[in-house]
């Protein structure tokens, strides 16, 4: 961090409420848009700097129409985007580690080097909101630079014919052979087989479901679904060796999707928010389901389960505030829910593409992917870089552990959407 250089705070007007014009905004690709005394007055744009300003323009425009919610008017949005792309521009090349880490440092130093944060203050925009906003703005800016970080990024999100009325979800029985669960039209169970680069033909399994399903894999050839039935009570469903069993009633009262971990040979964990927002807990534990367990908390959605190791369980859900909440299992005791970040408007899913690593996955407010994850050799979190482009449902993660992350997820049109990155 030493001798770094520092692109130079810039000024700003103050604060003032603005009524909303009623013409399109942001709208022309040109940097002309830019107010003209502002360049001539502080700032000289470079070619890399108009390169990258000229492909983010309409990209930018739904941050533009967020801020005007708060009556930010579109000129003081410019003039704060440029500040933003030229700081990262000018400075990214000075810190390493991952990208999830780079764009939070930069975002740390820019804080304190930049009067952006104090001069938006009167606006009263929620300060995890504008951390989202501007963290989105780097990680946009860096993406245009990203040959410089070796990384590959994500696929174009690919769509497979499907019909879905819930979210969906997924599950490996080892290499390529996943299986994708949904809740098809008449609310009945469905199944659909990915051999790494295709979707077989949707198969009925059957049932009435009033949840999106969630899936397990018990080993190589048994897997397990669970769902919430007509009476909002858990129920499952096994898969063994290519033949179902009938459903089972397992009983609770549940008013979201469950969650379901294996934490063991022959054992698994489901979770589900009961009727007082509280979360519960059903265990099977080689022989028989245990009872219902209350585990407190309020949340918002469904909840998430990952277990990477015995005696360890990491659960994930929304918050009171539609942020990221986390609670875990060390085997002798359930931490506290703690907040995290972000604004969320799904459940999240998690998944661990390396070791002592979770990545969670959630629709954002932006109707795209919300990412971060959580290195649990340090119990730091860091943002992550998902895929471009709307969903309209929870997603549904798997990894192969070396690296790769697919994502499903329903897109605007029903059907099935997948996006993957190694």
């Amino acid at each position: 961090m030493d001798n770094q250089v520092r692109f130079q705070p810039l000024s700003f007007q103050h604060a003032h409420f603005y009524a909303p014009p009623q013409r399109p905004i942001f709208t022309s690709a040109q940097f002309s848009m830019v107010p003209q005394q502002f360049l001539q007055n502080r700032f000289r744009p470079n070619k890399e700097f108009i390169r990258v300003w000229n492909s983010l323009n309409k990209e930018l425009i739904p941050f533009t129409q967020k801020l005007l919610q708060y009556n930010v008017n579109p000129e003081m949005s410019r003039i704060l985007y440029i500040q933003v792309i030229n700081y990262t521009l000018t400075n990214w090349n000075h810190y390493s580690g991952s990208f999830g880490v780079i764009i939070d440092e930069i975002y740390q130093s820019m804080k304190s080097d930049l009067s952006f944060i104090s001069v938006l203050r009167p606006y009263r925009i929620p300060e995890k909101n504008l951390d989202l906003m501007l963290k989105q703005i780097i990680y946009m800016t860096l993406e245009q630079t990203d040959q410089s970080f070796g990384r590959k990024k994500w696929s174009d999100w690919s769509e497979i014919e499907g019909n879905l009325t819930s979210g969906p979800s997924v599950v490996s029985t080892g290499g390529n052979n996943v299986f994708v669960f949904i809740r098809g039209k008449n609310k009945q169970l469905y199944q659909t087989h990915w051999d790494g680069e295709k979707c077989g033909k949707w198969s009925r399994i059957g049932g009435v479901l009033t949840s999106s399903p969630a899936a397990v894999a018990i080993n190589q050839e048994r897997i397990g679904v669970f769902v919430r039935g007509n009476d909002n009570q858990l129920l499952c469903k096994y898969n063994e060796q290519g033949h179902w069993s009938d459903w089972q009633d397992l009983g609770g009262k549940l008013s979201t999707s469950p969650a379901v971990t294996s934490s063991g040979e022959n054992r698994f964990e489901v979770f589900a928010r009961g009727n007082n927002k509280n979360l519960y807990h059903l265990s099977w534990n080689g022989t028989k389901w245990e009872e219902w367990k209350n585990l407190g908390g309020y949340i918002t959605s469904a909840p998430s389960a990952i277990s990477l190791k015995e005696n360890r369980i990491d659960l994930f859900a929304r918050g009171k505030n539609r942020e990221l909440v986390h609670k875990y299992w060390n085997g002798k005791k359930w931490s506290e829910w703690e907040s995290i970040s972000g604004v969320l408007t799904s459940s999240p899913s998690a998944v661990s593409s390396k070791q002592n690593r979770i990545d969670v996955f959630a629709k954002g407010d932006n109707e795209e992917l919300f990412y971060k994850y959580l290195d649990l050799t340090t119990n730091q979190w860091s943002e992550g870089n998902p895929p471009r482009g709307e969903i309209s449902s929870e997603p549904a993660v798997i990894s192969n552990n070396n690296g790769r992350i697919d994502v499903f997820a329903k897109g605007k049109n029903n059907n099935l959407i997948h996006s993957w990155i190694e």
